[in-house]
């Protein structure tokens, strides 16, 4: 597979820290003694995203784009941001597609360690859960790159859990990346009650085995995005 993706004509991989990660995953736990505890952060997908060379048809609208940022703030961000000496952009529409390349290759190494547990007879032994620390405006808000806002497209972030024993479905209902350690360690057998359990998220177990809603709003503010907040009830957002 990886070799029928470096011999697509636009793009190509310069290095894949996803790929030196995973390779790195499954060394790690050949070595282990189970039960083992792997946490793997894939960055590939962070801007600029460094790791696909996207040649694309250098079309350059860069600063066509920085006539029609409205305030001085955002357009000086958008400088420092994308016009930054190290890096090559011509076309915003170029930079999603690398984006989009990017997120390719963090799939395709997921994969990999998902079918290196398959064929260790580890997968149905293994809880595993894939989640995203923050999402990504690419140009939409007037926010170009960037995490730095309150807006469904960085806070609303990917989480999909494999747990041995539980049937495939999707969930509605609020989750945030604080709940998984309360949810590994209820699966492990700790209970809410226990004398050591002091933490700020909540145990999705509930959620996942009747969709037993845990709580009723969520909180959020982002610290590149200085003096906001959010909070999101089921039908209702203010930031």
């Amino acid at each position: 597979e990886r070799e029928e993706w470096q011999a697509k004509p636009k793009v190509s991989a310069k290095f894949s820290p996803a790929q030196d990660t995973v390779n790195l995953a499954i060394a790690k736990i050949e070595k282990a003694k189970q039960p083992f505890f792997l946490f793997c952060h894939l960055w590939d997908t962070h801007f600029p995203f460094p790791t696909i060379e996207y040649e694309g048809k250098q079309k350059k609208d860069i600063s066509e784009v920085l006539e029609e940022i409205e305030g001085e703030a955002q357009k000086e961000y958008f400088k420092k941001r994308v016009m930054a000496s190290n890096i090559v952009i011509y076309s915003i529409e170029e930079m999603k597609e690398k984006y989009d390349e990017a997120i390719k290759e963090v799939d395709r190494q997921i994969g990999k360690l998902y079918q290196y547990l398959k064929e260790q007879s580890l997968w149905e032994q293994t809880i595993c859960i894939i989640l995203g620390d923050h999402g990504t405006n690419l140009t939409e808000h007037n926010v170009y790159f960037s995490s730095s806002s309150l807006f469904d497209e960085t806070i609303h972030t990917p989480l999909i859990a494999h747990i041995p024993g539980f049937e495939q479905k999707e969930i509605e209902g609020f989750a945030q990346n604080i709940d998984l350690v309360p949810t590994l360690l209820e699966l492990q057998g700790w209970e809410e009650n226990d004398k050591d359990w002091q933490f700020d998220g909540k145990s999705l177990v509930n959620l996942i085995k009747s969709g037993e809603e845990i709580k009723d709003k969520v909180f959020f503010f982002d610290g590149l995005a200085e003096g906001v907040r959010g909070v999101r009830t089921k039908n209702r957002k203010a930031i």
